[in-house]
Order: structure tokens, then C-alpha cells, then sequence
């Protein structure tokens, strides 16, 4: 597709166990350390400059589509280079970040709350129990979703994280929702993230052609819950060879 670069694939995993604790070498968590190397590739020049941070936005069609699994290991993985790492929780509408990753952040306020005034910048960003990797939540349900990124205090927001970390990582919601569209234009990157045998074809190729719509500046696309299929042999060696 013109205009988009494929930027790599996660590979499906039953268990999200396959990607965490001792299990850095099987093939599902390469394939993620993959996709972070193609990330840096895909950024300008590799690794953002001294004082240069890279705010990536991550989306996708429709629901559905693991977007937010890609934005929480894809943030994880790249902290572990000891580049500090913050993920923030857009997708106000129906938040799927701290429910399904983070659940201690349950209840916890988040971004929402800090743009009403509530709260300041630094109480609502979170360490994880990774080194370097922190989280922002959205907070409370909003009323008003699309006016709490489109403020001027939102954007302020994100210019201050950005001189703190070397990424900041968005987790937005779809590109059907109109919240996300105000984003996209603030994004060093955008990555579209797609489902193997899930998102129509047609659906995507709208997808694609509305960026230019956006402004967004680079468009990325992942293939998430790729079967092993004929990646097997390629991913077991590079296991094998990592032991």
C-alpha cells in the first residue's frame, strides 16, 4: 500500500505467559524484539537524538484487533533498553490497558483526571514492575472524550512527558473513532495494527488511504496473531541460537 511501510509481525500466543517472565526466547517474544528493531528503524535515524523523544501512536481499524497488546509489549520491550518508557491510555472510550495489563491501576487516577484539574502530571505516572517502563491511565469515564484530547492541556501534556522519556507510546482507539483523528497529527509514527484472518481486507485499504486525511507524518503496519505456520523453522533458530 503507497505511503505505508510494513514495519513486522507479533506471532500468536495462547498465553501471555510466552511473552513474560522466564520465557524471553520463545518465539512469540522474539517476534516482538523483532518488531521493536524494525520500530527503531522505522523512526528517524534509529533512536531518538539526545533530548529527542519519538511520540508513537498506535491504532487500528476496528475493535478487536490487539492494539493494546502491541502497545503494552511493544512499550516493555523497548524499555528494556534502557530507554525510559511511557504508555498512556487514549482510548477513553472503552479503556482496555489497566483492565487487561495493569490491573493494579485499577481505579487509580489517570489522564482524564489530570486534564479536568484535578490532579498534577507527576501523581499520575505510574511505574510498572519493569525497570524504565511507566504507565499513564486514562482515569475516570469521561463525558466529553473528544474535548479531552482535543484541549490545549493535552497537548501541553504530552510536550512535557516527551522531555522526560525516550518514547511515549499511545494507546488510542480505532481509527473509527473520532477521538483519535485530533491524535494522529501530534504522532512522530503511527502504527496500524492488523489481525491475520480477522480484519477485512477492504476495511484496511480505507484505513490506509484516509491517513494522508489525518496528516499523519509515517504509517506503519503490524500483522498481529500471525500463526507460526512457515515462520516456524525461521523464529526456532533464532531461538536456538540465543540459548
Amino acid at each position: 500500500m503507497e505511503g505505508v511501510h510494513y514495519v513486522g509481525e507479533v506471532l500468536h500466543a495462547r498465553s501471555l505467559k510466552k511473552l513474560t517472565g522466564n520465557n524471553q526466547f520463545t518465539p512469540q517474544a522474539e517476534s516482538i524484539r523483532t518488531l521493536r528493531s524494525n520500530l527503531l528503524a522505522f523512526c528517524k535515524d534509529g533512536l531518538p537524538h539526545s533530548g529527542k523523544s519519538e511520540l508513537i501512536l498506535i491504532s487500528s481499524s476496528v475493535q478487536g484487533e490487539g492494539k493494546t497488546f502491541t502497545s503494552f509489549f511493544l512499550s516493555r520491550s523497548l524499555a528494556s533498553l534502557n530507554k525510559p518508557t511511557l504508555l498512556m491510555e487514549l482510548d477513553l472510550r472503552r479503556p482496555r490497558l489497566v483492565s487487561n495489563y495493569a490491573p493494579e491501576l485499577k481505579n487509580k487516577a489517570g489522564l482524564v483526571d489530570y486534564v479536568n484539574g484535578d490532579v498534577d502530571l507527576k501523581s499520575i505516572i505510574y511505574p510498572s514492575s519493569e525497570e524504565g517502563f511507566y504507565i499513564v491511565p486514562a482515569g475516570s469515564m469521561p463525558s466529553n472524550p473528544s474535548e479531552i484530547l482535543e484541549s490545549d492541556k493535552f497537548r501541553e501534556m504530552l510536550e512535557e512527558v516527551k522531555k522526560h522519556f525516550d518514547f511515549v507510546v499511545l494507546d488510542s482507539a480505532p481509527l473509527i473513532v473520532a477521538d483519535t483523528r485530533a491524535t494522529i497529527p501530534l504522532a512522530d509514527a503511527v502504527l496500524m495494527v492488523t489481525r491475520a484472518g480477522y480484519t477485512p481486507l477492504h476495511v484496511l485499504k480505507k484505513t490506509i488511504s484516509n491517513m494522508k486525511e489525518f496528516k499523519a507524518e509515517r504509517v506503519g503496519l503490524v500483522l498481529n496473531d500471525v500463526s507460526m505456520g512457515l515462520n516456524r523453522r525461521y523464529y526456532n533458530y533464532k531461538y536456538g541460537y540465543r540459548k
